[in-house]
């Protein structure tokens, strides 16, 4: 059996074939880690939402500082090796659970949003997140409950 070889292809038609150029790459922890990076005010805001809610927090970088910022909280005084991710700030759920283990109560305008429990207030311009002006209400009056709690 003869085989023959199929006709030459010209430049035009193989530059058609070519694989487009590979997209240009993004570090995805890099931007991970930029979305994570907290404040010193976050840090003792999240410190002392736990205290009040009886969590002991810790942070990432407190273990390694290569890590992504997380807070990671556990039950205070327990000998847990498991220490859940934590993240009232960005997380809906954990504000959430926050706000009703401390009596939270929430309140929103066209404006603010509001959280308050007894002898505690915490107000936030709504901006263009809602969401995320809530749940820094939330913490904040967490963080009051917390810092009487330390007195």
């Amino acid at each position: 059996m003869i085989r023959r070889r199929p006709p030459p292809i010209s430049p035009e038609a193989r530059a058609e074939r070519a694989p487009p150029p590979p997209a240009e790459r993004v570090d995805i922890r890099t931007d991970r880690a930029r979305q994570l990076e907290l404040s010193e005010e976050d840090r003792e805001l999240l410190r002392l939402a736990g205290k009040a809610a009886g969590l002991e927090v810790k942070f990432w970088q407190e273990i390694h500082p290569l890590l992504p910022e997380e807070a990671f909280a556990r039950s205070a005084g327990t000998s847990s090796t498991c220490w859940p991710r934590w993240s009232p700030l960005s997380d809906d759920g954990d504000a959430l659970r926050l706000a009703v283990k401390l009596g939270i109560h929430l309140t929103n305008s066209n404006t603010d949003a509001w959280a308050s429990t007894l002898g505690t207030n915490a107000t936030e311009p709504l901006g263009a997140d809602p969401y995320a002006a809530t749940r820094l209400a939330i913490v904040r009056a967490a963080a009051e409950i917390g810092k009487a709690k330390g007195e």
